[in-house]
């Protein structure tokens, strides 16, 4: 049990390495926002396409995390370089735009994992495979709430339903450290 405990921090560890120094960029001159748990708000009931808990107006969040790494990169000449290549008649590297986005799908498998085994019961593969952060616009729920300052994700449970005619509805709390990289 004990391995298991500590293949489960590491992974926690390295998750947020790749995100924070790889894929975010932080160093200690420019380091992450931490997340705001106390101020984080959640409607679930709101059904409008791309609502999730960071359009809520009584969220108060350090940063516009829509444009936060966008406007990072761009006032970070070190950080632009890394995807330029000059010669070329775009200017960009687009080698090195594969190999981050290689990184983004990395980081998106090993989240995946710490979901599936620190959320409790652990998720068919459709299950977790179709959680989604916001409502889509063909009418798709988001199953990633906060609630009490805790991520949780919901998924649906259809095994069996021919027989009983019920959907379970399954919701998994995540450890602080997970919710903090789904977040």
């Amino acid at each position: 049990m004990a391995q298991f405990r500590g293949m489960v921090h590491g992974l926690a560890s390295e998750s947020r390495r790749l995100l924070t120094e790889e894929l975010m960029f932080s160093s200690k001159a420019a380091p992450v926002p931490a997340v705001p748990w106390e101020s984080i708000r959640d409607n679930p009931t709101d059904e409008r396409p791309g609502w999730n808990f960071l359009k809520d107006h009584r969220t108060n969040m350090p940063v516009n995390g829509e444009r936060w790494l966008f406007e990072r990169v761009g006032e970070s000449a070190s950080i632009r370089s890394r995807f330029m290549k000059p010669g070329t008649q775009s200017g960009v590297d687009r080698q090195a735009i594969e190999r981050y986005m290689d990184r983004v799908v990395e980081f998106r498998e090993k989240l995946a994992v710490l979901m599936h085994i620190t959320g409790g019961q652990p998720a068919r593969g459709p299950e977790l495979l179709s959680v989604r952060h916001s409502n889509t616009v063909q009418g798709g729920h988001r199953n990633i709430f906060i609630e009490d300052g805790m991520v949780v994700f919901v998924t649906r449970y259809h095994k069996g339903y021919k027989v009983s005619g019920d959907v379970k509805i399954i919701h998994r709390y995540l450890p602080r450290e997970v919710g903090e990289l789904v977040v």
